[in-house]
C-alpha cells in the first residue's frame, strides 16, 4: 500500500543496537527494511499464494448460489429460444393412430338395416398418419411482435443480472479478503513488535554487563517483550479466523491457508456526487428494474387496447403428407395422398359487455393504473436513491479526509522514533521515551492501515449501489 516512504526506523533501531551493544548478541534483527502497508511482500508464509484475483474465481466455481445463478441464467435462454421460435416459426407436428369398430346390431327401418351386412364393420382397424402444420398469426396488428419484444427485454435484463449478482457477489470476497489481509499485515506488525523488543531487551542487557543499566531497565524491556508476544499471539488467533471466514466465503476447506499475495494501493475518489448519481440512474439494478417495468407496462397496456379494439387477425392453417386406410366387409379400401391442405382464417372478436365491465372499461382502468404505478414507483427510488447515495458519498469523502492527518501522524510519530535511534549512538536515551515512541509508531501505522482498508472496503459498496464495476 503505497502511502509514505518505506519505513526504515525498524532497520536503523536493530543496527544501532547492535552497534551500542558491542559484541552481545542481537535476537530476532530484521535483515531488511519492512515498508509500511504492505508494499513489500508479506512475511506470513502459508501454503500457497492466492490473490484476489485468484479468490474470486475459486468462488465462482465453488460457490452453490451462483451456480444456481448460472442454471437461472441457462433457463432464461431457453425461455427466450422457445419465444423466438413462437413468433418466427410455425408448429409442425407428427400424428398417427388407429381405430377398430364392431358393428353390435342395426335399428329397424333405417338406411343401415337395409344395407346390411354389407356395412357392417367387422373389428378390422382403421389408422392413419400424416404431418401438421401451424403457423402463428400472419397479421395482428404487431400485438405479437410487442408480446415478443417484452420477451426480448426480460432476457436482456436477465444477462444484466447475471453481471450485477457478480458484482455484488465479489464484492462480499473483496470484502473478506481485506479483512484477511488486514489480519495478516497485524501479524506482520506484531511478528515485528516482538523482534524490536528483543533487540531492545538485548540492548538492555548489553548495557547493563557495561555498567551503564541497572536491573530495573532490563525487567521493563524483559516486560514489553512478553507483551509483545502476547500481542502476537492475539494477532495470529486473528489472522487464524479471518482466514477461516475468507475459506467459508470461498467455500473450501475451512482449515486451509493463505499467504494473501494482492496490496491495495490508496486511490481517491474519482468522481463528483453529480457523476455518481448519473451512474446510478443508468446502470444501477433498481433504477434498471424501475424503466423495464415502465416500458412493459407501456406495451401490456397498448397490446390491451388493440385486443379491445376487435382488430382482426390473419392466421394460416394446414396439414401435409396424410395417409388413411379403412376396412370393411367388403374388403379393404386405402385414400392415400401427398398434399397441402392451407386454410386462411379471418377472425374479429369485439368484447363488449362481460366481468370487465362495458367494452372491458374497468379492465383497461387496471392497466392504466398499473402504468401509473410503476412511474410513481420508478420516481420514488430515483428519489430514494438519491438520498442513499449522497449519504453514502459522504461517508467516503470523510473517510478520504481522515486518511490525510492519519498519514501525517504516523509519519510525525516515525520522524520522532528515527531521531531517538539516531541519537543512540551519542547519548543514552530513556528506555521508557524509546518504548513509548515504537509503540506510537507501531499504532499509527496499524491504524493508518486498517483506515485505509475501510475507505476500499467503502469505496467499493459504493460503486455496487450506483452500479459501477468492482476495481481489483
Amino acid at each position: 500500500m503505497n502511502l509514505t516512504l518505506p519505513a526504515l526506523w525498524i532497520t536503523a533501531l536493530a543496527l544501532t543496537a547492535a552497534s551500542s551493544a558491542q559484541s552481545a548478541p542481537v535476537i530476532g534483527a530484521p535483515t531488511k527494511a519492512v515498508s509500511v502497508g504492505g508494499s513489500s511482500k508479506p512475511k506470513y508464509t502459508g501454503p500457497a499464494p492466492l490473490a484476489l484475483k485468484q479468490a474470486i474465481d475459486v468462488y465462482f466455481k465453488q460457490n452453490l448460489a451462483f451456480q444456481g445463478t448460472l442454471l437461472g441464467q441457462e433457463q432464461a435462454k431457453i425461455n427466450f429460444r422457445q419465444s423466438w421460435r413462437a413468433f418466427y416459426f410455425p408448429t409442425l407436428r407428427f400424428t398417427t393412430g388407429f381405430t377398430s369398430a364392431q358393428t353390435l346390431a342395426t335399428i329397424p327401418g333405417t338406411a343401415a338395416r337395409l344395407a346390411y351386412p354389407s356395412n357392417k364393420l367387422n373389428g378390422y382397424p382403421t389408422s392413419y398418419f400424416g404431418f401438421e402444420i401451424t403457423s402463428p398469426n400472419l397479421f395482428a396488428f404487431f400485438t405479437e411482435r410487442l408480446t415478443f419484444d417484452q420477451v426480448v427485454m426480460d432476457f436482456e435484463r436477465t444477462q444484466q443480472k447475471l453481471d450485477e449478482d457478480k458484482r455484488t457477489q465479489a464484492r462480499d470476497v473483496y470484502k473478506q479478503y481485506i479483512e484477511a489481509r488486514l489480519a495478516q499485515e497485524q501479524n506482520e506488525a506484531a511478528e515485528r513488535s516482538v523482534q524490536i523488543s528483543e533487540v531492545i531487551l538485548n540492548l538492555v542487557r548489553s548495557r547493563k554487563a557495561l555498567g551503564t543499566a541497572d536491573q530495573t531497565e532490563v525487567e521493563s524491556a524483559e516486560v514489553d517483550r512478553n507483551d509483545a508476544r502476547t500481542q502476537l499471539i492475539s494477532t495470529k488467533t486473528e489472522l487464524k479466523q479471518a482466514l477461516l471466514a475468507l475459506n467459508n466465503t470461498l467455500n473450501i476447506e475451512s482449515e486451509s491457508e493463505w499467504n494473501l499475495t494482492t496490496s491495495f494501493d490508496y486511490k481517491p475518489l474519482d468522481m463528483t456526487f453529480e457523476q455518481a448519481f448519473q451512474i446510478y440512474k443508468d446502470r444501477s439494478p433498481t433504477m434498471r428494474d424501475q424503466k423495464l417495468n415502465i416500458e412493459k407496462q407501456h406495451m401490456g397496456l397498448e397490446i390491451f387496447e388493440k385486443n379491445r379494439m376487435g382488430l382482426p387477425r390473419l392466421t394460416l392453417n394446414g396439414s401435409a403428407i396424410k395417409y388413411e386406410n379403412g376396412w370393411s366387409t367388403a374388403g379393404a379400401n386405402s385414400i392415400t395422398g401427398d398434399r397441402l391442405d392451407a386454410t386462411l382464417s379471418f377472425n374479429l372478436t369485439i368484447p363488449i359487455l362481460d366481468q370487465a365491465g362495458f367494452f372491458q372499461t374497468d379492465q383497461s382502468r387496471l392497466n392504466r393504473i398499473n402504468l401509473e404505478r410503476a412511474e410513481i414507483d420508478f420516481r420514488a427510488a430515483t428519489i430514494q436513491g438519491e438520498k442513499d447515495i449522497r449519504t453514502a458519498f459522504s461517508e467516503l469523502q470523510k473517510l478520504q479526509e481522515q486518511l490525510a492527518p492519519l498519514r501525517d501522524s504516523f509519519n510525525a510519530s516515525a520522524k520522532v522514533l528515527d531521531r531517538m535511534v539516531s541519537e543512540m549512538a551519542t547519548k543514552k536515551p530513556s528506555r521508557l521515551e524509546l518504548r513509548d515512541a515504537i509503540k506510537n509508531a507501531r499504532e499509527k501505522e496499524l491504524e493508518l492501515l486498517k483506515n485505509v482498508m475501510e475507505f476500499i472496503k467503502a469505496r467499493n459498496t459504493f460503486y455496487v449501489l450506483i452500479g459501477k464495476d468492482l476495481e481489483f
